[in-house]
């Protein structure tokens, strides 16, 4: 398994945003959580601007997912 992976860390905040490409250890799962391999990522516009202060963080707003019980073919509101 591999003890390390690849991470985009916003090094730099506000109107000079600095994003450096950097190795980081592997987090490891608690309970009841997995770890899934993510072979490609995006940096979107909106991402951008809150690194460099152009827009404020918006409230936290929490979203409601679907989930799929592997026990039940019915899904689950449950929040994200």
């Amino acid at each position: 398994m591999l003890a390390s992976m690849h991470a985009m860390v916003l090094r730099n905040p506000g109107p000079d945003a600095d994003f450096e490409c950097t190795q980081c250890p592997l987090p490891e799962p608690g309970p009841g959580q997995v770890r899934i391999r993510v072979a490609a990522s995006s940096v979107n516009p909106l991402d951008l601007k809150l690194a460099s202060g152009q827009v404020a963080l918006l409230p936290p707003n929490p979203a409601s997912c679907m989930v799929m019980s592997p026990a039940s073919s019915m899904p689950s509101e449950t929040m994200c």
